[in-house]
C-alpha cells in the first residue's frame, strides 16, 4: 500500500510539475507577444512620425510658395497694367493730349492754337501787325502716327474786331463779296470766310492740310505733353514751338 500510494503521489507531482511548466511556458509566450507587438507598434509610430515630418517638409515649402505667389502676381500684373497705359499712351495720339490752348510767337507775329477734341483752331493774332485782325484756320485733327497730328477740312477765316479796326475799313472788306462772305458778326466783331476764289488768290495751289503738321514733344513724367511743335513753311520757317498755356 505504502508503495502504490508513493506512486501516486509522485505521479500527482509530476503533473502538477507539469501544469506549472505549461504556465510558464504560456505565461512567457503571452509576455513575448505583448513585447513584440509593442515593439511593431513603436516601429510603426516611428514610421509615422517620420512620413510626416517629409510630408511637413514637403509642403512646408509649398505653402510659402503658395503664401507668396499670389502678391507676385498682382505685382506682375500692376506693371503689365502700367506698362501697357503708357505703350498706348506713346502709340496712340489721342487728341485729349493736345487739347487746351497753345501760345508761341516767331519774328512773323504771334500764333494762338485752341483744341478741342478733334476741332482745332490756329490764329495768327493781329495779323501783319494790324491789331485787330486775326486770321483763323479751323480744321480737324487727324492721327498720323505716334504723338503725330495732321490736319483735314481745314476753312480759312478771318476776325475782324470792332473796337480795334474801324467801321469803314470794317464795311469795306465786307464789300470783298468775290473774296470773302459774312460768316458771322456780333457786336464786338464780324467774322469773315475766304471764298474759293480767296483762297485761290491768298494761297495759290497750297493744300491748306498741308500747312498744319504737329508732334507733341516734352513728354513728362506725368505723360503730359509740354511742347507742341507745329511744322510749316509759310508761318513757322520751317518749325515753331508752341507752350500750353
Amino acid at each position: 500500500m505504502t508503495e502504490k500510494k508513493d506512486n501516486l503521489e509522485e505521479q500527482k507531482e509530476l503533473k502538477d510539475n507539469e501544469e506549472k511548466v505549461h504556465e510558464e511556458t504560456t505565461e512567457q509566450t503571452e509576455q513575448e507577444l505583448v513585447e513584440n507587438e509593442e515593439v511593431v507598434e513603436a516601429i510603426e509610430l516611428e514610421d509615422d512620425l517620420e512620413d510626416f515630418t517629409d510630408e511637413e517638409l514637403e509642403e512646408e515649402p509649398k505653402g510659402k510658395l503658395a503664401q507668396y505667389m499670389g502678391p507676385i502676381l498682382y505685382s506682375l500684373l500692376g506693371i503689365m497694367i502700367v506698362a501697357a497705359l503708357i505703350f498706348t499712351y506713346y502709340v496712340f495720339p489721342f487728341f485729349s493730349k493736345v487739347s487746351g490752348e497753345w501760345t508761341g510767337s516767331s519774328a512773323s507775329g504771334t500764333f494762338k492754337i485752341v483744341n478741342k477734341g478733334k476741332d482745332s483752331e490756329f490764329r495768327f493774332v493781329d495779323m501783319n501787325g494790324t491789331k485787330g485782325l486775326d486770321l483763323i484756320f479751323e480744321s480737324n485733327l487727324s492721327r498720323k502716327g505716334v504723338n503725330q497730328y495732321d490736319v483735314t477740312n481745314t476753312k480759312v477765316k478771318l476776325s475782324l474786331s470792332k473796337k480795334d479796326i474801324s467801321k469803314e475799313n470794317i464795311e469795306a472788306m465786307k464789300k470783298e463779296t468775290k473774296l470773302v462772305k459774312v460768316e458771322k458778326e456780333t457786336a464786338k466783331e464780324v467774322i469773315l470766310s475766304y471764298t474759293k476764289e480767296g483762297i485761290q488768290s491768298s494761297f495759290g495751289d497750297t493744300k491748306l492740310n498741308d500747312l498744319f503738321h504737329y508732334q507733341l514733344s516734352d513728354i513728362n513724367w506725368m505723360l503730359k505733353g509740354e511742347t507742341l511743335v507745329l511744322k510749316n513753311q509759310v508761318f513757322a520757317n520751317p518749325s515753331l514751338d508752341f507752350q500750353r498755356k
